[in-house]
C-alpha cells in the first residue's frame, strides 16, 4: 500500500457502513421521538451494517407499510463501476489512470467527513492499494467474495478462519472447487444426460 495506515475510525466510510455497541440510532414515529442503543443481540461479530440507513424520521414519515418503505434498491453503484476501470486500468499497465480512478473515489468519501481521510493515492499504484480499497469502500455490500474469487485471493484470506458463532467451526476454501456452486441434481437428472456435474463436486 503506498499511503500509510491510519485509524479506520477516521475515515467517513467506517461509521456509515458498520454499527457497534454503544452506537444509537434516533427512532420517530411509533416509539416517540427518542434514542435507542443499537441491539446487537445474537451477532457473533458485536457489528451490524449501518450501508444505506435512511433516517428512522424518513422512514416512519414515507413509508406505506412495513414492507415498503422509502428506501431504494440499488443494483449498482458508480464506485463500483468506477474501481472496476481502476482494477481494467491497472491490468493493462496504465497506473496513473488506475491511480485517479481510486483517487476519484477517495475524494467522494473525504468530502463526506472532516477527518482530511482518505487521502488521495500518490507515487505509483499497486494492485494491493485497489482491493484495499474495495474493501473499504464496497464494504456490506455482498462483492467481497467474489472479489476474492476473481482475484484468486479466496484461500488466502477465507481459508482456517473461524466463526464465533459456531465454536470450533473452522471455514475452509477448496481452490478449484469452491470457485463454482454444484450443478443441481435434479437439473442434471432433467437434462437426461446432458449435464455433468464438475469434476470436484462429484
Amino acid at each position: 500500500m503506498n499511503s500509510s495506515p491510519v485509524e479506520p475510525r477516521l475515515d467517513p466510510r467506517f461509521q456509515t457502513s458498520i454499527g457497534e455497541p454503544g452506537d444509537t440510532i434516533k427512532l420517530n414515529g411509533r416509539h416517540g421521538d427518542r434514542w435507542y442503543e443499537m441491539d446487537f443481540v445474537n451477532l457473533a461479530t458485536n457489528t451490524i451494517s449501518r450501508k444505506y440507513e435512511c433516517s428512522p424520521y424518513e422512514y416512519w414519515k414515507k413509508k406505506t407499510n412495513d414492507n415498503e418503505g422509502p428506501m431504494n434498491l440499488r443494483q449498482i453503484r458508480y464506485s463500483d463501476v468506477i474501481l472496476m476501470a481502476a482494477e481494467a486500468a491497472y491490468k493493462t499497465s496504465d497506473e496513473p489512470t488506475a491511480r485517479n480512478y481510486v483517487n476519484m473515489v477517495r475524494t467522494r468519501a473525504r468530502m463526506s467527513g472532516d477527518t482530511g481521510y482518505p487521502e488521495d493515492l500518490t507515487g505509483p499504484i499497486t494492485f494491493e492499494d485497489i482491493v484495499h480499497e474495495r474493501r473499504l469502500e464496497l464494504a456490506m455490500e455482498g462483492h467481497r467474495f467474489f472479489d476474492l474469487i476473481r482475484w484468486g485471493l479466496a484461500d488466502e484470506f477465507i481459508s482456517n478462519t473461524t466463526l464465533d458463532v459456531y465454536p470450533g467451526f473452522t471455514v475452509y476454501f477448496e481452490v478449484g472447487k469452491h470457485e463454482f456452486f454444484p450443478i443441481p441434481l435434479t437439473e442434471i437428472q432433467l437434462s437426461a444426460g446432458a449435464l455433468e456435474q464438475y469434476p470436484p463436486w462429484q
